[in-house]
């Protein structure tokens, strides 16, 4: 079943009916799918695993990432799990709109990045923080830093332009 993401603001993972996703129940799945999404590229199990879990090993790590994606198969069917590497194809989904943003910017003119911005509800998953995965919360800090100052570039952009034209 395709699931509809909404990344920025508060995070919300639902169905394609817009019931929320059993998903929303764990933390940690979240997270994953996340960092999977706006990643768009499958990565190996150990880097996940080490991302998530500030374990004292790496096979606890594993083994603690084994077990969120044996429970998460049942809910995402569509991700595309190896013995290796986990990957969430973007295409699957029925919406993210952190993506719909992020393409209307790289290839938009003046209207379409203004129009663009109405989907910047807020950060980044505001208010996603894991308490124990310090990798993950860094890199998310990180995005969401990137994100704030591609949006204020993009204000900056459109203010100019409608300045030259007089409007």
């Amino acid at each position: 079943m395709a699931l509809r993401f909404k990344l920025l603001g508060s995070l919300k993972i639902e169905k394609e009916n817009g019931d929320a996703s059993e998903v929303m129940k764990w933390n940690k799945g979240c997270a994953l799918l996340a960092y999977l999404i706006l990643v768009g590229q499958a990565q190996r199990r150990e880097f996940l695993a080490d991302l998530l879990w500030d374990a004292p090993s790496t096979s606890r790590s594993l083994q603690n990432l084994r077990k969120l994606l044996s429970r998460m198969r049942k809910w995402v069917p569509e991700l595309e799990v190896t013995r290796t590497q986990v990957a969430y194809p973007q295409e699957t989904a029925v919406a993210i709109d952190y993506l719909t943003l992020s393409n209307i910017l790289n290839a938009g003119g003046i209207a379409e990045m203004d129009s663009a911005l109405s989907f910047y509800e807020g950060d980044l998953l505001t208010d996603f923080y894991l308490d124990d995965a310090p990798r993950f919360n860094e890199w998310l800090l990180i995005e969401r830093e990137k994100l704030r100052q591609r949006v204020m570039a993009t204000y900056r952009q459109i203010c100019f332009a409608y300045s030259e034209q007089g409007t």
